[in-house]
């Protein structure tokens, strides 16, 4: 075989774990692992914490004869086993092969979670039961975005799970969902404002620690992409904020009005959020309120939104 330069091991080693984590349920033996898999391959994966021992298995394939079959194997004491074909008579098993593995995805999250800059304390939140997690709340240049992570995207239940699941968790966040499951097998689309990147098209190992790239992110989020079919997901404001594309949705404004979204964006930029229309209106030289000047504009209540209190903000 040949040597595999480091950058190809580990993107061979993400690439493997994306593949354990689409079968269902995702728990392998060794025995079978190391039949078709590179040592060196899944021992990394093992170093990396993602798959642990859960049980053994009371067989294997017999490797003493050349037929395709397996075999009971027993316990011989002192860590020893051994198994018998009919063709051989007895053999001696290495224990190491009746280990069996499971894709921990609880690890895998919390490795996700660190590459994106969550704290080590904190973990994805499951949403869906080894399908569905909440992992961060990021920002890509000028976009707050959620990040979920799911896998096996392909099966139709489950895709209908996390779509629902997608819809009663949304708020006016743009949603970036990071699977294992290729993007080319999904076939179905995802609520307005969520784009699915692969997980292994948008990070790199980095030995322990994966490494995202942003511009991956942010070219979801901005619609660069041609491989997503709907457009960009995040936001854009003309220099004078005359109009805006948010989502798929267009919007134009007065020259007043965009004096208005202007001091909204501002606080949403500086991290105040909200502000009192007094204050805004007060910036801006108007004596009308939010309500009378956005009237019957689509903008109103659903990119510009307010409460009970005279607050108001922008709902990107």
């Amino acid at each position: 075989f040949r040597r595999m330069t480091p950058m190809r091991a580990e993107r061979s080693i993400l690439k493997l774990v994306e593949q354990f984590c689409e079968e269902e349920p995702p728990s392998f033996q060794w025995q079978h692992l190391r039949g078709g898999e590179q040592l060196s391959t899944l021992n990394s994966i093992l170093a990396l914490g993602v798959l642990r021992h859960t049980s053994n298995a009371n067989s294997i394939w017999c490797m003493a004869c050349d037929s395709v079959h397996s075999v009971a194997v027993e316990f011989c004491g002192n860590g020893t086993y051994r198994a018998y074909c009919q063709e051989v008579g007895f053999f001696v098993v290495d224990p190491e092969d009746l280990r069996v593995l499971e894709l921990d995805l609880a690890a895998l999250t919390a490795l996700i979670g660190r590459g994106l800059g969550v704290p080590p304390l904190i973990s994805a939140e499951e949403i869906l039961p080894r399908v569905l997690y909440r992992v961060s709340f990021p920002r890509f240049g000028p976009y707050r975005t959620r990040v979920y992570f799911a896998r096996c995207l392909d099966r139709v239940g489950y895709f209908a799970q996390v779509y629902s699941a997608l819809e009663q968790h949304r708020d006016h966040s743009p949603v970036i969902l990071v699977s294992t499951t290729p993007w080319q097998r999904v076939h179905r689309e995802l609520p307005a404002r969520h784009a699915l990147v692969s997980l292994s098209d948008v990070a790199e190992l980095r030995g322990q620690r994966l490494k995202f790239s942003e511009d991956a992110f942010l070219t979801k989020l901005r619609g660069e992409d041609v491989t997503f079919r709907a457009g960009g997901i995040g936001y854009v404001f003309s220099s004078g904020f005359r109009s805006a594309v948010v989502g798929d949705q267009k919007y134009k404004f007065t020259k007043k009005q965009a004096e208005v979204v202007e001091v909204l964006f501002e606080a949403f930029e500086s991290g105040l959020h909200k502000m009192h229309q007094d204050e805004i209106m007060g910036r801006v030289d108007s004596s009308q309120r939010i309500g009378q000047l956005f009237h019957g504009h689509p903008a109103y209540g659903t990119l510009i939104v307010g409460d009970s209190h005279g607050y108001y903000w922008l709902a990107l």
